[in-house]
């Protein structure tokens, strides 16, 4: 018997057993793909004995279940009573069997970087004959809860999985693929109140709370009156834009846009892509990556290639729908990446979405109901754009 401990000695040791032993045997609650240890697995996929895999909160990778649901020793938990959890792999041979259970599933986390603890047992421990039984017993338990999966229920497992996983990623604190620098309780910004939050935006530096949502007032009530970006007169549309405009003086707030020249010229000229781009994101309800996807398409059809950026995109964003996004630009970045725990290893699009904007939307205040006050309700659906009176920097 020994202790399995690090990722390194399990890797080792499930990789040994797989290609040592003429028979095996899993349960596990939730696998993954996209490991050495799983194409091993699969490259001995003949000699699973039993194998039964958990797919609760759809955690299992859907590939997983592409790979092996032909195999007829596999078998599949759907509906689990409470949560399928066991992590047991036996492995039996001629000459005797070695068993590893513990915390470990068949995850990249496990292997690759979990603390998992296991322990490594065989047929030359004591009452080793008593403990094979048991397991072979165990696993046949759960074998026999399990059932086969057709292509089709695949399929549906797959697009389900796919609408489940950003909540699961923002659980785990997982954005853009990479783990936050920060957990979410080491964010103090992140848990704040919503009255903490309405109290902090009332004590904006510049004083300009009032005037600031008496912008996007006018912005969200010229999208009401004008449907369409390209409708709006040209004036408007500069305000919006953040560049230089008779429509308001305080254009440049959320953001100015006046060192942009390129970006001043599409909107004088009234682009139809960037006209597209804005219209793409609705101004009520959710908004998915799709419309996001859809935005941006749209936006780098305008610039062609050339000189489009975050900054640009971020305003027209943040002016549509202020509840959702934030004009991210030099004034501001630093000390928002400093508040909310995130260090951008590339600034683009994707960044933007994955690692800002969706962990703000994990924010206690951000998820408060929408309150009833008028002022109060102004803040709130203004709440991520006011992000830049927090962190705006004027000589950053």
């Amino acid at each position: 018997m020994k202790l399995v401990n690090g990722n390194g000695q399990l890797r080792v040791e499930l990789t040994r057993c797989i290609e040592h032993y003429e028979e095996i045997s899993i349960a596990v609650a939730w696998a993954s793909a996209n490991t050495d240890v799983f194409q091993t697995l699969l490259k001995n996929k003949k000699k699973i004995k039993k194998a039964v895999i958990g797919t609760h909160f759809f955690q299992t990778d859907p590939n997983v279940l592409e790979a092996l649901y032909k195999q007829k020793s596999v078998k599949f938990i759907t509906q689990p009573s409470g949560v399928f959890h066991p992590k047991v792999y036996l492995f039996k041979g001629h000459a005797g069997w070695e068993a590893i259970v513990g915390s470990a599933n068949l995850t990249a986390g496990a292997i690759n970087n979990n603390n998992e603890v296991s322990l490594l047992i065989s047929s030359e421990d004591s009452d080793s004959s008593d403990v094979l039984k048991d397991l072979i017993q165990q696993i046949k338990t759960y074998s026999d809860m399990a059932s086969y999966l057709t292509k089709p229920e695949i399929d549906r497992y797959r697009e389900l999985a796919k609408i489940h996983r950003p909540s699961r990623d923002k659980i785990g604190a997982t954005f853009g693929g990479r783990k936050a620098d920060k957990g979410p309780l080491e964010v103090e910004f992140l848990t704040m109140s919503w009255k903490k939050f309405k109290k902090g935006s009332k004590r904006d530096p510049h004083d300009s709370l009032e005037e600031r949502l008496e912008v996007l007032k006018i912005c969200r009530d010229a999208f009401k009156e004008y449907g369409s970006f390209s409708k709006m007169p040209t004036e408007l549309r500069q305000m919006v834009a953040g560049t230089p405009s008779t429509y308001d003086e305080r254009w440049g707030w959320f953001g100015s846009m006046t060192g942009v020249g390129v970006f001043k010229k599409m909107i004088n000229n009234n682009d139809k892509y960037l006209a597209k781009a804005v219209n793409s994101i609705p101004l009520e309800g959710e908004i998915t990556k799709a419309h996001f996807d859809q935005f941006i398409v749209h936006y780098k059809r305008a610039f062609g290639g050339s000189r489009d950026g975050v900054a640009t995109a971020s305003r027209l964003l943040a002016m549509k729908r202020p509840d959702i996004f934030v004009c991210f630009n030099s004034k501001n970045e630093i000390k928002i990446k400093e508040a909310i725990g995130i260090k951008f290893g590339k600034k683009d699009y994707g960044a933007y979405w994955e690692e800002l904007i969706c962990r703000i939307s994990t924010a206690v205040w951000w998820n408060t109901p929408q309150p009833v006050g008028v002022e109060d309700r102004a803040i709130w659906m203004g709440r991520t754009a006011l992000l830049d009176a927090y962190f705006y920097d004027e000589g950053a």
